[in-house]
């Protein structure tokens, strides 16, 4: 039997490295595909952007629509970044996103849906968990035309047919963060490339709560997508009211299948169907029927612009934009809401 074996050739001469031509050559090389690898980048980056900004708009708009052919108050209601982890043995800590510019814990909206209000005469209402209170909590403004009443914040379900959650394209959300033109610029001959960047971005509206670290689980649940520190004020009005928003309770599922809850008619039929277990705090823009934006503080700003961008967590060069000039200012897209006549804009 005749075996084969595999031989190896012992090289009799050893390459000492590159040369220098071979050298420039390989770099000439890597730079010709660095140029054109940028702006494919940059391309795929943009198209990103106006994406999350194109849903957020078509969410807005379709939110509006409903509310005038249906008569009735009609949401785009957010979700939030998750700000609890899993470690590899299962131990859950609370470790919020950490915002790349101003080294503050911040939460951003990451997807929205559309719903409805169900009418008032329904009386679904959540079942709180113990330390959380409705309306007299000490974090509200109490005793103004500004306070949280919850309930009168209304009870939202998911509209047939478009009640889906939709997410925002991977690193990129609705910054719970004033978009710029809504505050001064700083020039870019005064304060420091910090204090630029901190302006260019605005204040957070959103401030994360530490304690619901600590909070027992019920109550970290329920408040999962609300922080009542939003309710505190900004000036003369509450943070959210910055942004156009204002809070309402959210029952995640339909009533029932094939029952449109607008008559008191049928609320005999869908009342045993609702668990107020369920039923949670979110965020919201809000549509009245005649197509108006619903806001709790009248005639403090006409338009509210919202800003669409990468995540708080991002790099700051993916965040930012310097000019020659040295003036900074925020990457994004804008979304801009008419309070009175509830129109919706995409800035392109």
């Amino acid at each position: 039997m005749v075996q084969r074996f595999l031989t190896y050739r012992h090289r009799t001469r050893s390459r000492s490295g590159w040369t220098l031509i071979e050298l420039l050559v390989v770099l000439a090389i890597i730079t010709i595909l660095a140029a054109f690898s940028v702006p494919v980048v940059n391309m795929f980056s943009r198209n990103d952007l106006r994406d999350s900004a194109r849903m957020l708009y078509t969410l807005l708009r379709a939110a509006r629509v409903y509310a005038v052919n249906n008569n009735v108050e009609t949401a785009v209601v957010y979700f939030l970044d998750n700000p609890f982890s899993k470690e590899a043995d299962g131990t859950v800590t609370f470790s919020p996103m950490e915002d790349s510019v101003s080294d503050t814990w911040v939460r951003t909206i990451v997807a929205a849906t559309v719903m409805y209000r169900l009418p008032a005469e329904m009386p679904v209402w959540p079942i709180l968990p113990p330390d959380v209170q409705q309306a007299e909590d000490s974090d509200s403004i109490t005793g103004s035309e500004e306070a949280v009443d919850w309930r009168k914040a209304g009870i939202f379900v998911p509209t047939p047919g478009m009640g889906d959650i939709v997410s925002f394209p991977d690193g990129y959300s609705l910054l719970l963060n004033l978009p710029r033109e809504d505050f001064e610029k700083m020039p870019g001959g005064s304060g420091t490339a910090q204090e630029r960047a901190l302006n260019a971005l605005g204040s957070p509206v959103y401030q994360v709560d530490g304690a619901l670290g600590y909070a027992p689980p019920e109550k970290q649940n329920f408040l999962f997508h609300y922080n009542r520190q939003m309710e505190r004020g900004a000036g003369t009005s509450p943070l959210l009211e910055n942004l156009g928003m204002r809070p309402v309770y959210v029952y995640p599922e339909t009533p029932s299948e094939g029952i449109y809850v607008d008559s008191v008619t049928s609320l005999a039929q869908v009342m045993p169907l609702f668990d107020p277990d369920l039923v949670r705090p979110h965020i919201a823009h809000v549509f009245t029927p005649r197509g108006s934006l619903k806001t709790r503080v009248q005639g403090v700003k006409e338009r509210y612009r919202l800003l669409v961008a990468p995540l708080p967590s991002a790099f700051p060069e993916d965040r930012l934009i310097t000019y020659p000039d040295g003036e900074i200012d925020a990457f994004g897209a804008l979304v801009e809401i008419n309070r009175g006549t509830g129109y919706v804009r995409l800035e392109q």
